[in-house]
């Protein structure tokens, strides 16, 4: 529970929601649902937050973004649950234990390693561009975790991350960033998959230019990724 003597909530307008049956099934990301006291009802996860925790609002600036309600609506709509209104109160972290891993938050200031670039596997429309009916697909996606955050919708507890997606094109086969283009968004921890290193390389094209390539430890020996682009955000 979050316990707030005072919890507000936020009305969303114009939401439009996605039917449950046409998500993909088993989906690992959905909320965990919770009983009267607030715990847990069958649920087996290895995510955990690791404090301290903090009481904040989704009215919040996290690293200067301050859209996290339209964030959390497209989230929920992706869904298909139910938010027109949106309660206000979330608990934040700099550190999540997912997937056998301590990852930071670019908020952790204390933080002496770089360990909050990380691999994605979010769920996308497929038929975005051609205005036919919702079909979910996962698509691999880089970026850094800004802020980890529990919110509750519906009697779920979701375990949630403010993530920055960037622009990422292959260089033989290795995803290179395009420096400066970013895309905020709100992913559940189960989409975190695994942490990645930077790797800065010189590169002459008409003028000396830097290229950022990302690498992890099953780069040459994992499934072969399913790239998506900030368009299909």
């Amino acid at each position: 529970m979050l316990g707030l003597a005072q919890v507000r909530q936020m009305e969303v307008k114009h939401t439009t929601t996605i039917t449950t049956a046409s998500l993909l099934q088993c989906d690992p990301s959905a909320g965990w649902p919770i009983d009267r006291e607030g715990s847990n009802v069958g649920t087996d996860s290895d995510i955990e937050f690791w404090g301290p925790l903090r009481k904040r609002t989704i009215v919040d600036s996290f690293g200067g973004i301050s859209c996290l309600p339209e964030l959390l609506q497209k989230f929920y709509e992706s869904k298909g649950e139910e938010c027109s209104m949106i309660e206000a109160a979330i608990k934040t972290s700099r550190k999540a234990f997912v997937n056998g891993c301590v990852i930071d938050s670019t908020l952790d200031h204390n933080c002496v390693r770089e360990a909050h670039n990380v691999r994605l596997q979010v769920q996308v429309d497929k038929n975005r561009n051609i205005h036919s009916a919702y079909s979910p697909v996962y698509k691999d996606f880089f970026g850094k975790v800004v802020v980890f955050f529990e919110h509750k919708l519906n009697n779920k507890r979701w375990p949630l991350a403010l993530v920055e997606i960037a622009a990422v094109r292959l260089v033989n086969n290795i995803p290179a960033i395009n420096n400066g283009q970013m895309k905020p968004k709100v992913v559940h921890l189960a989409d975190v998959k695994e942490l990645v290193v930077l790797v800065k390389s010189d590169a002459t094209i008409n003028t000396i230019t830097v290229t950022t390539y990302i690498v992890w430890p099953e780069l040459n020996c994992g499934p072969k990724l399913s790239l998506g682009s900030l368009a299909d955000l």
